[in-house]
């Protein structure tokens, strides 16, 4: 016969890791929004080595930003859009139909393979802050012990990527954002 300690101990870990996962699904979710832009760009420093596709999508995410603003969230900064775009007699209405779709199937400046990994600094940032409260709020360590199954922040963080339809995102990539996020 089966010990009801040992079950109802297992039954809470179960628990415990499902509700962690959703916390970290709850984190993630920006990511799935199909951000303007994940880049960092020093618009103010002319000697800056810039990336050309982080260069590419911060400028069109700003001009989206300045001339496309959401309209349930900041009505008062689309209709200050608008006024902008009227002064220069330009029609906002063809900005938001014709102009924004035009830049976003614009294709950025190609880029090499050496390239890739500053592109996603923020997204990686993101990811290692999502795994460092997950280690706060639920106390699980933040990489897993290999001679253990126990469930660890980044398995957590990688099983909520997968939930949220994040591709390319298991559990020895999350960890190894979280440890070069810590450097």
């Amino acid at each position: 016969m089966r010990d009801p300690t040992v079950d109802a101990s297992a039954a809470a870990e179960d628990r415990r890791v499902e509700e962690a996962i959703k916390e970290a699904q709850r984190l993630l979710g920006p990511l799935t929004k199909n951000p303007l832009s994940w880049a960092i760009v020093g618009w103010h420093d002319p000697d800056a080595r810039r990336n050309p596709k982080d260069e590419f999508y911060a400028a069109r995410g700003l001009i989206h930003c300045l001339l496309d603003p959401d309209p349930k969230t900041c009505a008062d900064a689309r209709q200050a859009a608008d006024n902008f775009l009227g002064a220069l007699g330009v029609d906002a209405q063809i900005v938001r139909e014709v102009v924004f779709p035009a830049l976003r199937k614009g294709l950025p400046p190609k880029q090499s393979k050496k390239d890739l990994p500053r592109s996603l600094l923020l997204r990686d940032r993101w990811i290692a802050a999502v795994v460092d409260r997950i280690c706060a709020q639920y106390r699980f360590n933040p990489t897993r012990n290999n001679a253990t199954e126990r469930e660890c922040a980044c398995s957590i963080v990688a099983r909520a990527a997968k939930r949220l339809g994040i591709k390319r995102l298991g559990e020895s990539q999350v960890a190894t954002i979280w440890r070069q996020a810590r450097q």
